[in-house]
């Protein structure tokens, strides 16, 4: 069931409701991702199983049909027997195209992820849908080696898919750039994003927004910091600058950011130090210097993690995240809401 919100004196719309709970199948979710079809419905993925990096685990797909308000009984989108998925990402890939991002793990994934097991044994395949995501073609591969993984959208660049990655083994940040035409059968590297601290200390699960004039913004989760880590691009995502540590907090969880269509970024991030708790919303109107809003979206007791946001065509913004490890839950809002605007601002 959704839960509308509406406050005296405010212009805004906000909307939220489940978009999975957990079953005896699938009692753990996270790592969501949204998209919006060309069809104009919304869709969205995550992986579900016993516990992350259990070999049952798969990737879910759920679709909102344009105009409605529930969302579809869950359908298996990836299964690679025997092994764990994880961390889909969807993308909007040209006028009737989506792209389904997302990795195996092929090592053990019992215990903490090691140097080689787990998250660290991971490659970076895709899957093309043509059919505004009801079907998914055949495996392409974004990156074979083992070890790097995704976990935010992409962006187009200069004709090339701007894709954001991390090195799993060493903690450094990257983007991976692919061509638009020719099935993006060919990727290449940007340099390597690193704070020189190493395995689960370093910068990891980079989010990236356009800034205007080639100019990208990548923000990264910290491991050993309670800080945000900060880069930027200049020649559309191919050279990043060393990261340096900016005042927003960071408790070892991943980071979100999407531009709107009037060149200002929604951040979604959990304004803590310390836990996955409260999923806070700020928006920055001059190029991710200042922040504004911090509107929470979740502050009641549990973890609530890994957002991810974009605008869809009718101006609202949309934002998935994982409820509690249980489920999925899904957030539509004007970007007013966020700022607290009020009708007569």
């Amino acid at each position: 069931m959704a839960n509308r919100m509406a406050l005296p004196g405010v212009s805004m719309f906000y909307e939220s409701g489940m978009i999975f709970k957990g079953t005896g199948r699938y009692p753990q979710s996270h790592g969501s991702t949204i998209v919006e079809t060309p069809g104009k419905d919304l869709l969205a993925a995550w992986y579900a199983g016993s516990r992350e990096k259990g070999n049952d685990v798969v990737i879910l797909t759920s679709r909102r049909p344009e105009g409605g308000k529930a969302w579809s009984t869950p359908s298996i989108a990836v299964d690679t027997p025997g092994k764990p998925e994880g961390n889909p990402v969807l993308f909007r890939h040209g006028p009737g195209s989506i792209i389904l991002f997302y990795q195996t793990i092929h090592g053990g994934g019992e215990g903490p992820t090691t140097r080689t097991s787990g998250w660290t044994t991971c490659d970076i395949k895709y899957r093309v849908s043509r059919d505004d995501g009801f079907t998914w073609g055949p495996d392409n591969w974004v990156r074979r080696e083992w070890g790097y993984v995704i976990r935010t959208k992409p962006l187009m660049m200069r004709g090339r898919v701007v894709l954001p990655v991390h090195d799993e083994v060493n903690w450094e940040s990257l983007v991976m750039l692919g061509e638009h035409g020719g099935g993006m059968k060919n990727w290449t590297s940007s340099n390597l994003v690193s704070t020189g601290e190493g395995f689960k200390m370093g910068c990891i699960e980079p989010a990236i927004a356009e800034l205007g004039d080639d100019s990208l913004i990548m923000y990264m989760r910290s491991g050993s910091r309670t800080c945000v880590w900060e880069s930027r691009s200049r020649d559309g995502g191919l050279n990043w600058t060393p990261p340096s540590r900016i005042k927003l907090p960071n408790p070892d969880s991943a980071i979100e950011l999407c531009r709107l269509t009037d060149g200002r970024i929604v951040l979604v991030l959990n304004n803590s130090r310390t836990g996955r708790n409260p999923l806070t919303a700020a928006i920055s109107d001059d190029g991710c210097e200042t922040w504004n809003g911090f509107r929470d979206l979740e502050d009641g007791p549990g973890s609530f993690s890994y957002p991810s946001a974009i605008q869809t065509s009718d101006g609202l913004v949309q934002v998935t995240y994982t409820y509690r490890r249980e489920g999925i839950k899904h957030v539509t809002m004007d970007p007013s809401w966020i700022l607290g605007e009020t009708k007569d601002s």
